[in-house]
């Protein structure tokens, strides 16, 4: 099936998932109609991502969905990637069959990024066996979805690319996916994975810290960013916290100096201030100050809880 077949196929499938019961007849199903296309995805993850999240955003929606999401992607049975000149390196052919090949020595991913973030990188070992298809390459290798859009996040803020670069724009693209993916499972059960999340929730923080400024600054992604920080701070979860963390890269308003009076306030626009007047107000769309109004509500309602708990 062509690529753009399948993107048409999972658009009309994503509309039906708005259905309650087609969403669970969805998770019933194993090797038939739209379960068939998302499991095609999935084996040539994270080459077909894109599509991944076309098919479980819409499912995400639903709180019914939310864990199934989360445990599909936990557990991705292939990583494949283009077959390059570096991913064939240290590969040799497999001796049961001459269709494989068996990697000869172990394969470290973004480990800048891991090292960066203090955390594991993504290591394919030894003896791993992969199948070229083409000019994709797929190992067999079971990995966390979750930690990997961790590392691509991480390596995505160490790039420099803008407007012109096509590949910089589909990163953009996919980790904005991601971004309203993770917004998505928060909202609905934000005790359980927040946890999990807490890693790609810092680096949106980091995202409103260093987009910003760039020539065509990415403001969708911005939008998505704040938006799932925006969940962090709903009434019974820590709002104050979230709001200094956010304070503290630059990116809300701020006063230049202590208040005397109110004639004598003077407010710093703060990166948002600059994405509003530069960006948004031009084009008449404004998704980072929707964003931000959704934070700001969620904090004065927390802060109202707390306020009556306390009486």
């Amino acid at each position: 099936m062509c690529l753009e077949n399948m993107r048409v196929l999972l658009a009309i499938a994503s509309e039906a998932f708005t259905h309650p019961r087609l969403m669970l007849e969805f998770w019933r199903e194993d090797e038939s109609g739209a379960r068939l296309l998302l499991n095609s995805a999935i084996s040539r993850f994270p080459m077909q991502l894109k599509q991944t999240l076309a098919t479980l955003l819409p499912l995400a929606a639903d709180p019914s969905s939310v864990h199934e999401v989360y445990q599909l992607l936990a557990a991705i049975p292939f990583y494949t990637e283009p077959a390059t000149e570096q991913s064939l390196k240290n590969c040799v052919d497999c001796e049961d069959c001459e269709a494989l090949l068996v990697l000869t020595k172990p394969r470290v991913l973004y480990h800048e990024e891991a090292k960066r973030l203090g955390c594991r990188p993504m290591v394919i070992p030894e003896g791993t066996v992969a199948q070229v298809c083409g000019d994709l390459m797929r190992w067999q290798h079971a990995f966390s979805a979750w930690e990997w859009f961790t590392l691509m996040c991480a390596n995505l803020l160490g790039t420099g690319g803008g407007a012109d670069d096509p590949s910089f724009i589909s990163s953009i693209e996919d980790a904005t996916g991601v971004a309203r993916l993770v917004s998505q499972i928060l909202k609905h059960d934000f005790a359980t994975f927040i946890t999990e999340f807490q890693p790609l929730v810092s680096l949106y923080h980091s995202v409103l810290q260093r987009f910003y400024a760039l020539p065509s600054p990415p403001v969708d992604f911005i939008a998505v960013c704040l938006e799932c920080i925006s969940v962090t701070t709903r009434p019974e979860n820590q709002g104050k916290k979230a709001w200094t963390l956010l304070a503290r890269t630059g990116f809300t308003p701020y006063l230049l100096s202590s208040v005397s009076s109110i004639e004598s306030v003077s407010v710093a626009p703060g990166h948002y201030g600059q994405l509003l007047n530069v960006w948004e107000r031009p084009r008449g769309v404004y998704p980072v100050t929707m964003a931000m109004l959704d934070l700001l509500l969620n904090i004065v309602e927390g802060k109202g809880e707390e306020d009556r708990d306390g009486e």
